[in-house]
């Protein structure tokens, strides 16, 4: 595995991983007009956009994860050693759905 700073060339890339995970996963749990709507383009955009400015971090030593309670696999970050932080409410998709934070203190764990 090689781990690198992200570059704007990657958000092409980045945006197709995100945008299919997102509707594999969230089938049956974000509204489906949402998952629908989404789009490669459109978030290889703000993908770019972020990357031009410095918004988007890559984290070496540390990382946290937001899941979707109902998200029916958000069992596999406890299995790769992330610690349970804590539940938030965060407005999605026009809905208040619930949302639990995991978290590394050291990345490394989680190829281990």
């Amino acid at each position: 595995m090689v781990i690198r700073p992200s570059q704007r060339t990657d958000a092409r890339s980045m945006s197709r991983v995100y945008v299919k995970t997102w509707q594999d996963t969230y089938l049956s749990v974000v509204p489906y007009a949402y998952l629908l709507a989404m789009s490669v383009a459109q978030q290889e955009k703000s993908f770019d956009d972020e990357l031009k400015s410095g918004q988007i971090t890559s984290f070496i030593a540390s990382m946290l994860v937001r899941v979707l309670k109902h998200n029916p696999y958000r069992r596999f970050y406890s299995k790769i050693n992330g610690t349970y932080l804590k539940t938030q409410h965060m407005p999605f998709a026009g809905e208040v759905m619930e949302v639990k934070i995991y978290g590394w203190l050291d990345a490394s764990l989680t190829w281990q």
